[in-house]
């Protein structure tokens, strides 16, 4: 971000509470910002839900041609999220950032967990989400049918 700008981001972060695709959507508020001397270049960040917590988060990964995924890392290593712009990633990418995270990072998997992506049209409009963001192509079978 140019430096004349906000370094601030207005995060909506949403979720179910319970059972992802029938449950209500929550909304929890963040704030996060860009950490460091240099803001036009960095990938440390840090975000709050709420004041006083502040929680830091690192790019460490990042598909710099196309943004189709980056991988966020945590100080500690117990926290690590794979993101993917559309709710499928090859096998061969998701094993490839799998294995940079281990040995480039030092990261230990075993607790590591898939999220799988279930989307149906009801889902994609209750989030206020467009064909343009979760394509049809995405949507379950026994949805387009």
């Amino acid at each position: 971000l140019p430096s004349t700008k906000s370094n601030d981001i207005d995060i909506n972060f949403t979720y179910n509470k319970a059972e992802p695709i029938t449950s209500p959507v929550k909304s929890l508020p963040q704030k996060g910002w860009l950490k460091g001397d240099n803001k036009d270049d960095t990938g440390d960040w840090v975000v709050s839900p709420f004041r006083p917590i502040k929680m830091p988060y690192t790019i460490i990964e990042l598909d710099d041609v196309s943004y189709d995924w980056a991988v966020i890392g945590y100080p500690s290593r117990e926290y690590c999220w794979i993101l993917g712009r559309k709710p499928t990633m090859s096998e061969e990418t998701y094993k490839d950032l799998i294995s940079r995270l281990e040995t480039k990072h030092q990261y230990d998997l075993d607790g590591l967990r898939k999220v799988p992506q279930v989307w149906t049209k009801a889902e994609r409009e209750k989030r206020g989400l467009t064909e343009k963001d979760i394509p049809d192509e995405f949507l379950t079978k026994e949805e387009l049918n």
